[in-house]
């Protein structure tokens, strides 16, 4: 069941951990990501959406390789969510 509480967001299962290829996570590391992906998700489309705002306080840096301003957009989009 998702947690809809603003004290306790969803911890993502690869804290401190890089994704540049899927090679470089396991089949049971990429099934969490994706299981807290649909807990976050079902948060937002819950009540308690407001209230919910995982990187509060926290600093995320985009670095992109090649300009692209759909992809700058929506990632300063979900960014704003978060």
């Amino acid at each position: 069941k998702p947690r809809a509480s603003k004290m306790s967001p969803p911890v993502p299962p690869a804290v401190g951990s890089h994704f540049l290829h899927v090679d470089d996570w396991s089949r049971e590391k990429l099934d969490a990501v994706l299981a807290t992906a649909q807990e976050v998700k079902a948060i937002f489309k819950s009540k308690d959406a407001q209230d919910f705002k995982p990187l509060a306080g926290k600093t995320m840096a985009m670095i992109f390789t090649k300009p692209s301003m759909r992809t700058r957009v929506s990632f300063e989009t979900v960014r704003s969510f978060l």
